[in-house]
């Protein structure tokens, strides 16, 4: 075996034995970076910042003077690397990074503090993770991708910060630590963490705890345990729910479907990731009664197929509802509410036959 190779897979496990109070990364496959400053135990400026996700594409700056700086301690215990409000700082990488689909920081921002385009990313001569740029006026805005010059693969992307989706073309990255994932439209590329084609003065200002890279899109799924992940090791606020919660959809009826007054059929899918469903209830609202805010159980579902639980709702009066399903697991732990609205309308009534008078001749 490579011996770098070797010395590098040896530091990814000494590490993970000296983090063993935080579970593993859990989803690793198309994993091609991995940067966590709790990896650095000596010094004030960085030395290389280890990839530890095997592929020995660590983070290095080798000009004292725009080396990053260490600061032990940053949050829940845990370190996180410091770029200068005073002089421009940043990385780059051992070789370009290729095929970027999504992406995660756990950062702090503090771009008011200081010059500078604030890059989250950067490449040696495009400007595909352009942020807006107040001080240049050619943006009025300080959010994540600017709404003009970012790469439409990143502003067209999923950006959520906690786990709450937001307009990145519209939205700051948080000025307290927090957890920024991106899932792009299409594979990007990155030399630098952070600056805008190697120039200090358009550097991220502020700190970046740890940056998980992949080279595909993640799933709903595998992006909500990444990030649960995330929350919970530095002990963030989140709308990632725990990995171990069920998910329940609601697939009859649809958002919007409009129905005669009488029995509807309801389905709903659930999924349990570390056990078992053991049922699914569905619930009604009556959006125009006194006390909108009342659900009334309609009754459990059945289940019918892999994930799949039916019920009628008997006997349903003209008015706008909406339909509620929740999935229980094995462990008594309850999914998120799935809703949707509809609208039951009174039942025209039968046609008749037309009357026809003949008149007999004579």
């Amino acid at each position: 075996m490579d011996v770098k190779k070797l010395c590098s897979i040896t530091f990814v496990l000494l590490f993970a034995l000296a983090v063993n109070a935080y579970a593993v990364l859990p989803i690793t496959d198309g994993l091609i970076l991995h940067l966590d400053a709790s990896s650095i135990s000596d010094g004030n400026s960085v030395p290389p910042w280890e990839d530890l996700s095997g592929n020995l594409n660590h983070a290095v700056q080798t000009t004292a003077s725009l080396q990053p700086t260490l600061k032990e301690n940053a949050i829940n215990g845990l370190s996180a690397i410091n770029y200068s409000s005073v002089t421009g700082k940043y990385f780059d990488f051992t070789y370009e990074v290729t095929g970027i689909r999504t992406v995660f920081w756990v950062l702090k921002d503090d771009s008011a503090s200081g010059p500078g385009a604030f890059y989250l990313l950067g490449q040696t001569t495009q400007y595909g993770w352009a942020r807006s740029e107040t001080i240049y006026g050619d943006d009025t805005t300080t959010a994540m991708w600017h709404n003009t010059f970012a790469d439409s693969a990143v502003k067209s992307g999923a950006t959520r910060i906690n786990g709450a989706l937001v307009d990145g073309t519209q939205t700051a990255p948080p000025t307290s630590y927090g957890v920024v994932a991106l899932v792009t439209t299409g594979p990007m590329t990155a030399n630098y963490l952070a600056c805008d084609r190697g120039s200090a003065t358009r550097a991220w200002v502020g700190d970046f705890a740890e940056v998980i890279i992949y080279n595909r899109a993640l799933t709903l799924l595998e992006e909500a345990e990444v990030g649960y992940y995330l929350a919970t090791k530095y002990n963030l606020t989140t709308s990632y729910p725990d990995p171990g919660t069920p998910v329940c959809t609601i697939t009859e009826p649809a958002t919007n479907d409009v129905f005669s007054a009488g029995d509807i059929d309801l389905m709903a899918n659930a999924y349990d990731s570390d056990g078992t469903i053991t049922g699914v209830e569905f619930f009604y609202q009556d959006v125009d009664a006194s006390d909108p805010n009342i659900y009334n159980l309609i009754g459990p579902g059945a289940p019918v197929g892999a994930g799949e639980f039916a019920a009628v709702w008997a006997s349903v009066a003209p008015g706008r509802y909406f339909i509620k399903a929740t999935a229980t697991d094995n462990e008594s732990k309850t999914s998120p509410d799935a809703i949707t609205e509809i609208v039951v309308i009174a039942t025209p009534p039968a046609p008749t036959a037309p009357l026809i008078l003949w008149q007999l001749p004579g």
